[in-house]
């Protein structure tokens, strides 16, 4: 039998895990070019200059894309997961 720290802590890794699949459910929704950005942005932790040279797109688009993916995020995974990503970015 499990104490009751144990519960929480079964409890607690399984809702960051039911989180985590959401948002990579989510990023993957997102259209094309918005998804590779993002990623680029925030899992690749290059700068908006970086995406933009590697995509030979213009610095704009690049806060575009990360702009329009954050809106659509913050619609399907909430506020708190948004700012999380942000900050983490």
């Amino acid at each position: 039998m499990l104490n009751t720290r144990s519960q929480g802590d079964a409890t607690a890794a399984g809702c960051r895990g039911g989180h985590l699949a959401g948002k990579r459910e989510s990023i993957a929704r997102l259209p094309q070019k918005q998804e590779e950005v993002f990623r680029l942005s925030r899992m690749e932790h290059l700068s908006i200059e970086e995406i933009a040279q590697r995509l030979n797109i213009s610095k704009r688009t690049v806060e575009n894309y990360i702009t329009a993916a954050l809106k659509t995020l913050r619609g399907s995974l909430g506020e708190f997961l948004v700012l999380v990503l942000w900050v983490a970015g």
